[in-house]
């Protein structure tokens, strides 16, 4: 188990949207957003630094706020890759995660309205392995899967943990108590 503490960084939140769905993307209007996978880059350098941010993003958007909170009413969140930096890392990780394969911008802007970046979302349409799955053989084996490798190899060793959604899991972390957390 390791722990987020309160220092600022960057993440990436893993999300799966079940079905085609028409969503309002705040400033960025309506778009169509196939099923799939969709990873979101952003970063914590407020006040509670990631355990409240990440903390923001576990609870329902129930007044968005941010692109992200937008799409989170329709899709699942999954996993949530992150790294604890004082220096900004958020559009190096997106720079990356656009140069990987497999991944492309689902909407242009997404999450990049306070930098120069194209985009902090991409997407992977469904029928990808999924990045993070609860089973029975626990983290480890959810680790091996494509898109987590994916992940894990365009960002490298700047990940300082990765967290697992598992519904069933009672964990103490800061982050919040419906996450178990492996470096």
């Amino acid at each position: 188990m390791g722990a987020v503490g309160c220092g600022r960084g960057a993440y990436i939140l893993g999300l799966c949207l079940a079905t085609r769905r028409r969503v309002r993307l705040g400033g960025l209007g309506w778009h169509v957003l196939d099923p799939g996978w969709y990873f979101y880059v952003g970063s914590a350098r407020g006040p509670g630094g990631l355990t409240a941010r990440l903390g923001h993003h576990l609870r329902p958007a129930v007044n968005p706020h941010w692109h992200i909170d937008h799409l989170r009413r329709h899709a699942r969140l999954e996993s949530i890759w992150y790294g604890v930096h004082d220096d900004r890392r958020e559009c190096v990780w997106a720079a990356r995660l656009a140069g990987a394969a497999g991944l492309v911008v689902p909407v242009a802007r997404f999450g990049a309205s306070d930098c120069r970046c194209p985009a902090h979302l991409f997407f992977a349409p469904k029928g990808t392995s999924a990045p993070i799955t609860a089973s029975a053989a626990g983290a480890a084996a959810d680790a091996d899967s494509s898109l987590n490798r994916l992940i894990r190899e365009a960002i490298g060793d700047e990940l300082t943990g990765l967290a697992v959604n598992r519904a069933a899991a009672v964990d103490l972390d800061p982050i919040a108590g419906r996450l178990i957390t492996s470096a």
